[in-house]
């Protein structure tokens, strides 16, 4: 008898739900749906919906329901962010949206030396110190509102914030609070010094649940305590050995990781921004974010706004037949970094880009390049030999890009899921309701449901 699972996944840009179903080893997608996320500006700072978000959440949770008869659902989303309840009262303080900090960036500097420096906290929670980081989001609130504070109360992130509301459930989880900058990787908790310095306690919080069983019920279906952060789903896809793998996670900023045991808190990894964030097994991820295909989105934008009938594989078809090759743009570049002008912008830097598929391929190389580094960085200071590249999220649809991946690292790209939080979801709620042992088990099963496509 087939079993049947809800992915809800959270990302900054839209809602996507995946409803699969289990028969014996095989693992079948049935349905995709996708909504756009909502967040609204109130008294100078952006807010997430809260309201939209669990008006979509009920509305999936009915239709998975009553097409699907599904068995259990588990909720994901990006890290950081959060919302606030109260012990006596039924209201909420809707979760700020990360991108309000880098208008607060003289007060993240001020936290940072009031620790010593970044290294220090980056030692401590194995979190390179990013402004968006959720330590500088409560230090905001407590300066900016701080009556939020002097009740009982209690911080969630946004799937555990989302699961409160649903049915009352008050709880952190693993992944999720590896990603906050409160958590200590030495303790495995809460650190007591930054809450100290937050003026606040672990009462505060949910107690830290591994993302491992059943956590509640909502109208009949199971809620499971998967790993909430979506990049920790996105690398539940993984078929292949977690030691030798490299694993990206593509879109407008990409993710480059490898699964380590312990995490890595060294000075070139801080100086690299590297960060150590948790991994379903309760072990960690070593991760880089860069630059992405941000700088393709906004050069495909100049071109239509310059009036050009041109879409995003025509834009590629130009890129493959250009001549220009192993030119580099700083993708880090803060220019580059922000909207207006970027073909100007890219032709100023390197003079040789004549025509628009020269600048679309020297945009490829870089995204390429940045890549390459953070490869570079892994292989010494991990004293790994990596034997392939795992490649998930938007990049997938991008065969250019994979050659290239493929040709600059010299390793096989293997082709993963666009939508891999949301398949994450699915497989870990998977894994956890048939009691498997151990991740080999789901990656066998991955590997008989799925074709992974392999470029070299």
């Amino acid at each position: 008898m087939e079993k049947r699972f809800l992915a809800i996944d959270f990302g900054a840009s839209s809602i996507k739900t995946v409803v699969a179903e289990l028969m014996g080893e095989r693992i079948n997608i049935l349905d995709l749906k996708k909504f756009r996320n909502e967040y609204f500006q109130s008294k100078g700072y952006y807010l997430w919906n809260v309201g939209y978000f669990l008006n979509v959440v009920s509305k999936i949770i009915e239709w998975a329901k009553d097409e699907y008869n599904v068995l259990s659902f588990g909720i994901d989303s990006w890290g950081v962010d959060f919302g606030i309840v109260f012990e006596d009262t039924p209201f909420l303080v809707f979760p700020l949206h990360y991108r309000n900090m880098f208008e607060h960036l003289d007060m993240v500097e001020d936290v940072v030396k009031d620790f010593g420096d970044g290294y220090l906290l980056f030692k401590k929670t194995g979190v390179f110190p990013h402004p968006y980081n959720t330590i500088f989001q409560i230090k905001l609130l407590k300066i900016s509102t701080p009556d939020f504070f002097r009740q009982n109360f209690k911080i969630l992130n946004i799937p555990q914030f989302l699961i409160y509301m649903l049915n009352g459930e008050k709880f952190s989880e693993y992944t999720m609070a590896t990603t906050t900058q409160l958590y200590s990787i030495t303790k495995r908790k809460w650190d007591d010094e930054i809450l100290d310095y937050l003026k606040l306690n672990e009462e505060n919080f949910g107690e830290i649940n591994y993302p491992n069983g059943i956590i509640g019920s909502y109208k009949g279906m199971d809620i499971v305590n998967i790993p909430s952060h979506d990049t920790a789903c996105a690398f539940c896809t993984l078929p292949f050995d977690d030691r030798d793998t490299l694993i990206i996670s593509s879109g407008s900023w990409n993710v480059v990781g490898v699964k380590i045991q312990e995490p890595i808190v060294n000075k070139e990894a801080y100086e690299k921004e590297f960060s150590n964030e948790g991994t379903f097994e309760g072990k960690y991820r070593l991760v880089a974010n860069i630059p992405g295909f941000w700088i393709l989105e906004q050069i495909l934008f100049e071109l239509r706004e310059q009036g050009g009938k041109i879409d995003y594989e025509k834009m590629i078809q130009l890129a493959r037949n250009a001549r220009i090759n192993n030119r580099y743009l700083d993708l880090k570049d803060p220019e580059l970094q922000s909207p207006g002008n970027i073909i100007d912008k890219i032709k100023s830097r390197i003079k040789e880009a004549n025509l628009i598929g020269d600048v679309i391929k020297i945009a490829l190389d870089s995204i390429v390049n940045e890549i390459y580094q953070v490869y570079q960085y892994f292989s010494n200071i991990l004293k790994v030999k990596f034997k392939r590249l795992y490649l998930v999220g938007g990049g997938v649809k991008n065969e250019l890009f994979c050659e290239l991946l493929s040709r600059r690292l010299k390793l096989p790209v293997y082709i993963g899921f666009s939508e891999s939080s949301a398949y994450g979801n699915i497989f870990s709620q998977i894994f956890i309701n048939e009691n498997m042992k151990n991740l080999s088990e789901l990656k066998k099963f991955i590997r008989k449901s799925f074709e992974i496509k392999k470029i070299d």
